[in-house]
């Protein structure tokens, strides 16, 4: 597939130059070999708006490279991070344990932090953090109706397969209700097909649960943990363009899905 991609544009610089490149080999130089088809075939469905804002960011990127690098020796042993992204070196550290698959769904999120971050870091805006405080609003467990929207939320995302695998989906519900501890056990009953009636209820909850962050990294990580976050898997969801998880999120987070999809479209003007 053909795009324009632009050598970066800073203050004083010319404006941008525009070339061909191809998306299919657009990440040959940064991808280890054993992950580079799975990042292809995950940035694939991208729509062109999209795909026009990967391609435009390269030249701003500084790498992708093995969380490894950044291991330090602790009274515990060796310490690995997780996968992230680094605003200080703009770079990607990957988790090259991982499966090809998990390796690119977790790629897709981080470049979603690069994308915040290149463009000034959209997620600190004034119109996204209204937006997420007004989906945030709307599963407030303090008050009768977010408690109902909430209760709603649980058995809809039960009943759609799509949304209820989606970490990117989860993650969002995560941030937006601060790990609501009734929404998670009820997603993880669902998981496992159980309920607290059953003799083996414990059993068989441990170890199982929706993906999210803790709510240790929402008090006390990054600045503006959550709306960063939710930005990078807003982004995620768009690259994977799955329109039945695109319809739940549009559904149920309205607010901040219009936001960022404005915001996805400014993006993708400048840099046309």
């Amino acid at each position: 597939m053909q795009t324009e991609r632009r050598t970066s544009q800073k203050e004083g610089e010319a404006p941008f130059e525009s070339c061909a490149i191809d998306i299919d080999t657009l990440f040959d130089t940064m991808i280890p070999e054993t992950f580079l088809k799975a990042v292809e075939d995950g940035f694939q469905n991208a729509d062109e708006g999209i795909l026009q804002i990967v391609s435009q960011t390269i030249p701003y990127f500084n790498g992708v490279h093995s969380t490894t690098l950044k291991a330090t020796i602790t009274s515990n042993g060796l310490s690995i991070p997780v996968s992230h992204f680094d605003p200080n070196s703009v770079s990607i550290y990957m988790d090259e344990t991982k499966e090809s698959y998990e390796y690119m769904r977790t790629f897709r999120h981080e470049y979603g932090h690069f994308v915040d971050h290149v463009f000034g870091v959209l997620s600190e805006s004034t119109a996204f953090c209204e937006a997420f405080n007004k989906d945030a609003a709307l599963y407030d467990v303090s008050t009768i109706d977010g408690e109902m929207r909430l209760k709603t939320m649980q058995a809809e995302i039960a009943d759609n397969i799509h949304a209820f695998a989606s970490e990117y989906v989860t993650d969002i519900i995560s941030a937006l209700t601060h790990n609501d501890t009734s929404f998670i056990r009820k997603y993880t009953e669902n998981a496992v097909q159980t309920t607290s009636s059953d003799p083996f209820y414990y059993e068989k909850m441990e170890g199982a649960g929706m993906s999210g962050h803790s709510n240790a990294y929402w008090d006390e990580g990054p600045f503006m943990s959550q709306q960063k976050e939710v930005f990078a898997n807003l982004f995620a969801v768009k690259v994977e363009n799955n329109p039945i998880v695109q319809e739940f999120i549009k559904e149920h987070f309205p607010s901040l899905n219009r936001v960022f999809e404005q915001m996805i479209k400014e993006c993708s003007i400048t840099t046309a």
